[in-house]
């Protein structure tokens, strides 16, 4: 039978006899990775597979055929984004399977379809999905941690001589189970509270010297209202948003790969999140900065520079192709940029997993929050908030800083007086509530274009500094700001 014939009979099935996903109280991963993946599969969602990528650990499947599975899933996603428009049916995803699996073939149709039964006869809706299902697939992720101490109860239960510590050893190792099984229903991560008496104790210890405390963007306007740059390591004031607004033309992606280009020159690591343009614009944004950079550095002046305008027609001559291809490897060295997702929630949980692998990630960049999306829009401006302060929690948490690009409304165009205010913020107060810098961009750009302007950067909220102005100079041509 054909893979369309038995999907089209699945469809046609009795709805009867389904089972409430809340009724399902004994712990068992795989039923849980059916339900969720066959739910994705049904119903053929983006967003949600897009968040099953970012929400689940690939080392849980450790079995090479549900790994195999996995990876079709999320081919199929890359597939998607890539070829915008392009319907994705489930009849692609089953012939995808087939293929890739090899001669495990008829196993992946079996375990494709057991996903596919499992959500059909199970009530499974969204809000299930994100409160229950999801909620469990925390446990898969630390099935390890509790595999390991359920063994360990296993080998003390099979000793043949007791002591008088093995009851409590034992009882002691089964609440460890069941506090990382119950936290991780809840997705709650178990952490001490920090005590009185521990931060008067970090406050008297010394910082290490040998730790920079700041990462510096090298652009000393951006620099001075940061108190010295990105806080990093063990900073106090490590975890904040950091809002840069303007209106449309001013240079705010020009500030942005400035500043992320400058903090990861040494081991820092950046993520930068593309909403407005493609990935391959933002290269070439990061191969005028690296290019005019390393001039000015090396030389002090800027000879046969690459400059934006080149890029649609590849204009490059001979010598700037050479410097091209000397800076491969350089360009976006330690920096990883996506332009594929869109939503808030997927966004944090793939800086998540980013900050689990590399320690060294130092801060997020998002271009831009207007194009942000989430996933309960029915008022603009609750929206926009509930996207804040989701960005402000995860930076928060993870003790990193955040920079989040923001359109201005127009009101300021009708003033003559162009220079931003936090009134001017675009659909929400929560912005400027959740923010812990809002620093507003000027240029004018009604006026004479030249090579070289002046941009004013305007600390218009600061809650570790001083507000004020500071200037840099916006380089149009190479799309530089220094």
């Amino acid at each position: 039978m054909s893979y369309s014939q038995q999907w089209t009979d699945s469809q046609a099935s009795s709805q009867t006899s389904k089972t409430n996903v809340n009724n399902i109280s004994v712990w068992d991963p795989s039923a849980y990775e059916r339900l969720y993946l066959g739910w994705c599969l049904v119903n053929l969602q983006n967003s949600v597979l897009a968040e099953a990528i970012c929400l689940v650990d690939q080392s849980w499947f450790a079995d090479d055929n549900r790994r195999l599975i996995y990876k079709v899933i999320t081919d199929l996603v890359v597939d998607i984004a890539d070829k915008r428009g392009v319907v994705l049916s489930k009849e692609k995803v089953a012939a995808l399977a087939q293929d890739e699996s090899g001669e495990f073939s008829s196993w992946a149709e079996g375990c494709i379809q057991d996903c596919i039964a499992a959500e059909r006869s199970t009530v499974l809706t969204v809000d299930m999905l994100k409160n229950v299902c999801v909620a469990f697939w925390g446990i898969v992720k630390t099935k390890t941690v509790i595999s390991d101490h359920l063994s360990e109860v296993d080998a003390m239960l099979n000793m043949k001589r007791f002591t008088s510590d093995t009851p409590g050893q034992i009882e002691e190792k089964l609440q460890a189970a069941a506090d990382i099984w119950s936290n991780s229903i809840n997705q709650i991560e178990k952490t001490d509270e920090l005590t009185e008496e521990q931060f008067i104790k970090e406050l008297l210890t010394p910082c290490d010297d040998s730790k920079e405390l700041f990462a510096s963007s090298g652009l000393k306007a951006f620099d001075d209202h940061m108190l010295g740059g990105i806080a990093i390591n063990d900073n106090t004031i490590a975890g904040k948003l950091i809002t840069i607004a303007a209106r449309p033309g001013v240079g705010k992606t020009a500030l942005a790969a400035s500043i992320i280009k400058g903090i990861t020159k040494e081991d820092h690591v950046a993520a930068f999140y593309t909403l407005e343009v493609p990935k391959r614009q933002i290269l070439q944004r990061f191969t005028c900065i690296h290019d005019y950079t390393t001039q000015f550095n090396d030389t002090g002046r800027i000879v046969d520079g690459i400059r934006v305008s080149q890029f649609p027609s590849r204009s490059f001559s001979l010598a700037q192709k050479d410097r091209i291809l000397s800076y491969q490897g350089s360009i976006s060295k330690n920096i990883l940029i996506s332009d594929r997702l869109r939503e808030v929630e997927q966004i944090a949980a793939h800086v998540r997993m980013l900050k689990k692998r590399n320690e060294n990630l130092s801060v997020v960049c998002i271009d831009h929050l207007g194009l942000l999306r989430v996933r309960r829009m029915d008022n603009l401006a609750f929206a926009v908030g509930e996207m804040t302060r989701c960005l402000k929690e995860l930076a928060t948490d993870l003790m990193l800083d955040i920079i989040l690009m923001c359109q201005l409304n127009r009101e300021s165009e009708k003033r003559d007086n162009k220079r931003p205010t936090l009134s001017d913020l675009r659909d929400s107060g929560r912005i400027e509530e959740d923010s812990d810098v809002v620093i507003g961009l000027y240029r004018d750009i009604e006026g004479a274009k030249q090579e070289r302007e002046k941009m004013e950067l305007i600390a218009l909220k600061n809650r570790h500094g001083a507000l004020g102005t500071t200037y840099a100079n916006f380089n149009l041509a190479y799309g530089t700001v220094m």
